[in-house]
């Protein structure tokens, strides 16, 4: 059971893959859609920030919205808070990020050390804390500046706008030549 951020709508899923997301108001509950995912236990279920999606993290490695590429099963999701991107961990220990106006992951999966169960956008959105059973508990920084610092190391040049389109995404992040100044 998930409310939206603006607490007007409900969803509630069942183990049998049924979702129901209901209107609320102070004096009832009026059913406003219903799907399904057959086969397919459900392990976690999010409104997007702006409570116009909902994604759900399912046992057969399912996203709803349709998000290709987990090869686990899907532990839990997180929205950062503009709705832009979508965190993912599955039983494999993959972190992976997926731009939601697009529906593509967002470079390729980050390996963990363990096995999370749980994650979450925290702080101005660039970092991801994940909970494993040991327990382990990570921080992953994914910010724009550290990002950068990395790039401009590994390259040593600035990324064409081209490789920046595929690898940082252009939606996501202006192109901008990141490495001139730190390369002196």
């Amino acid at each position: 059971m998930v409310f939206s951020p603006d607490g007007t709508q409900l969803a509630l899923v069942a183990n049998t893959g049924d979702v129901w997301v209901y209107a609320v108001s102070p004096t009832e509950l009026t059913l406003s859609a219903a799907f399904s995912f057959p086969n397919s236990f459900q392990f976690g279920m999010r409104f997007s920030p702006d409570g116009g999606q909902i994604a759900l993290a399912t046992a057969n490695n399912a996203i709803a919205p349709p998000l290709n590429g987990a090869r686990g099963s899907i532990y839990s999701i997180a929205f950062r808070a503009d709705g832009r991107v979508l965190a993912v961990i599955d039983s494999l220990g993959e972190l992976w990020l997926w731009d939601t106006a697009r529906a593509l992951p967002i470079g390729q999966p980050v390996k963990a050390h363990h096995v999370a169960f749980d994650l979450a956008f925290v702080g101005q959105d660039d970092q991801l804390v994940t909970v494993g059973a040991s327990p382990t508990i990570s921080l992953w920084d994914f910010s724009p500046e550290r990002a950068s610092d990395y790039l401009c190391h590994i390259t040593n040049r600035d990324l064409t706008p081209e490789e920046w389109a595929l690898f940082i995404g252009q939606d996501i992040v202006t192109y901008t030549p990141i490495c001139a100044d730190r390369l002196r």
